[in-house]
């Protein structure tokens, strides 16, 4: 029942041993957290952060539960459990949910943890960000050849150059380019601890169409099937998608559209509701007038443009009836489509909002970042809670 001081970048933590001896294997529950104490203050001192300290002390206080710290990032607390030596899969009665996202950013092999960290996250260092670099740079070198090859001009040349030259040229960039994003489709499938759930992943699968249609395209080229060729060479356009894996900000939208799937589908059942009534009513008015709506078909075509406010002008109500129901339809339409899209917006709004507040450091805040001396920033925390008077009568600080 020997009681142990912990002080993790100014908050001191109270515990007894033998409560961190129940896990021997990690670093606090071992013999390795001798070379942590401090003789000038008689604690073990830890510059880590102190938000995911709670959630650690908590783990052995608990037997083995697991829970992710409010306002602290997955990557963030997953680096303090690597440091701390908690094991990815907790003993206690962890949420499936986090035992999931734990599995998925805590691999099991040291060497694969970090090239795991350089492949799937960008910020956590300056090699995670020069290959995040070259991946953009072969996506925009990749996508200018697909643009660039269907010039009329560029056409012309490929066609009139007898040892196809510039063809071969677009080729081989096309081939190292492939070359890359294979090569980085298969590294982070190496590296993923969850085997099952990068199977799950869209981005993963847009990934691999993305770069498919190379490699059946080579065998097909002698061939006569044109209009397979053209297909395959439309999925091309996929490996634009592969951008979205590098931006925070579209991975936030894809995410809040996956959450309003019921407003989406309010939107989309308000839309079909009006393009079928107007169109209807529009067909009834102007059946007499040789204005082009010579069908109830034709007629939803004529609400679709008019209620999506593009109004191609293809066709057009010529009688006044007609005209007053077009009006109401436009006015109409910006009404039904503003309701559900007010949702959205504030689904997304608060979302981004959540995704800027700054993550926490490593070294925790301004008070006592690199183990200043004084009282200020020093908390007493016993088995994981401050405990302010304990605090006060103590009369070591930092």
């Amino acid at each position: 029942d020997q009681l142990i001081r912990i002080n993790v970048s100014g908050t001191r933590y109270i515990t007894y041993r033998n409560t961190l001896q129940l896990f021997p294997d990690t670093l606090l529950g071992s013999d390795r957290i001798e070379q942590y104490y401090n003789d000038d203050i008689k604690e073990y001192f830890f510059d880590r952060n102190r938000i995911a300290f709670d959630a650690i002390l908590y783990y052995y206080q608990s037997g083995g539960y697991l829970y992710l710290p409010p306002g602290l990032e997955m990557p963030v607390f997953q680096e303090e459990l690597h440091y701390f030596e908690i094991p990815s899969t907790p003993t206690g009665e962890t949420t499936d949910s986090l035992k999931e996202d734990l599995s998925d950013t805590y691999p099991y092999n040291r060497y694969f943890y970090h090239l795991h960290r350089i492949l799937d996250h960008p910020d956590s260092g300056v090699p995670a960000k020069v290959w995040m670099i070259l991946d953009v740079i072969f996506i925009v070198i990749s996508m200018t050849l697909f643009i660039a090859e269907t010039d009329p001009k560029i056409e012309s040349i490929m066609d009139s150059d007898e040892n196809n030259k510039l063809r071969k040229v677009f080729f081989y960039l096309d081939a190292v380019c492939i070359i890359f994003f294979t090569v980085d489709l298969l590294l982070r499938l190496v590296v993923a601890p969850n085997k099952k759930k990068f199977f799950k992943r869209t981005l993963n699968w847009l990934d691999f169409a993305a770069i498919l249609p190379f490699y059946i395209e080579i065998p097909l080229k002698n061939s006569s099937g044109i209009t397979a060729l053209r297909v395959l060479r439309l999925f091309r356009v996929l490996r634009i998608l592969k951008v979205i894996r590098h931006s925070k900000q579209l991975i936030l939208i894809l995410q809040v559209l996956k959450q309003s799937c019921r407003e989406l589908l309010l939107l989309v059942v308000m839309w079909a509701m009006g393009v079928v009534t107007f169109g209807s009513i529009m067909y009834y008015i102007e059946e007499d007038q040789d204005s082009g709506f010579t069908s109830i078909l034709k007629s939803c075509w004529w609400a679709v443009v008019t209620m999506s406010t593009v109004g191609y002008g293809d066709i057009y109500p010529t009688s006044v009836p007609g005209k007053l129901v077009g009006s109401v339809v436009v006015f109409l339409s910006m009404v039904f489509m503003a309701l559900p899209m007010t949702i959205i917006v504030s689904k997304f709004s608060r979302a981004y909002e959540e995704m800027k507040e700054p993550p926490n450091s490593l070294a925790g805040g301004p008070l006592g970042v690199g183990g200043g001396s004084g009282d200020q920033g020093s908390q007493v925390s016993v088995n994981g809670k401050p405990d302010t008077e304990l605090g006060k009568k103590d009369e070591t600080s930092i």
